[in-house]
């Protein structure tokens, strides 16, 4: 059971895409390119959801975002916007102005081994563990935990339910967990 759990877990770090942002981003807008903003602002320490729905609490991490950084403070994510996140480590310019996360260079076989291994150190009834999805690995721009994970997985809790857990992993330079964050606080 445990080696196709592990393989699964391979499985969703082998085949995540990164999807790219070509357009700008404004409130009332839903999508991929949404999430990874989110994402980017939660690596930047701005506590929001990061569930690809661009709402008020978004746009007011964008505009502290902005005004941190001496950017116009619209609540929209725009080139002068983009272009700052990508010096911060959101990603690198192609051709149209898109932009995407940067590659990680961390071997996917080794963070696999290192967040499942979490999981079982950490897990009430590490025997019920199942893994629904995952996401990219993320390089932040931050030296001291420069990736970033997300895995949704299921698991027994301590009164024998089942319970979702989706959370973001945060690992250093080599790898292993250094921190662990629920995505929806």
């Amino acid at each position: 059971m445990r080696k196709a759990q592990m393989l699964w877990l391979i499985v969703c770090l082998l085949f995540a895409t990164s999807v790219s942002m070509a357009r700008d981003l404004k409130p009332g807008m839903a999508g991929e390119d949404v999430k990874k903003w989110q994402m980017f602002l939660k690596t930047r320490n701005f506590d929001l959801p990061a569930d690809g729905q661009y709402g008020p609490v978004t746009k007011r991490a964008t505009i502290i975002f902005q005004k941190k950084w001496n950017l116009y403070p619209d609540g929209w994510v725009g080139k002068q916007t983009l272009r700052k996140a990508r010096e911060l480590g959101f990603g690198s310019s192609g051709g149209s102005g898109a932009s995407t996360y940067s590659k990680a260079t961390l071997s996917s076989k080794v963070v696999a081994r290192k967040i499942y291994s979490y999981l079982m150190e950490n897990l009430h009834d590490p025997s019920s563990l199942q893994l629904i999805n995952g996401s990219d690995l993320v390089k932040t721009s931050n030296r001291d935990v420069p990736y970033l994970i997300r895995f949704k997985f299921r698991s027994k809790n301590g009164f024998g339910a089942y319970v979702v857990g989706n959370k973001f992993f945060f690992l250093d330079k080599d790898g292993d967990v250094v921190a662990v964050r629920d995505v929806d606080k």
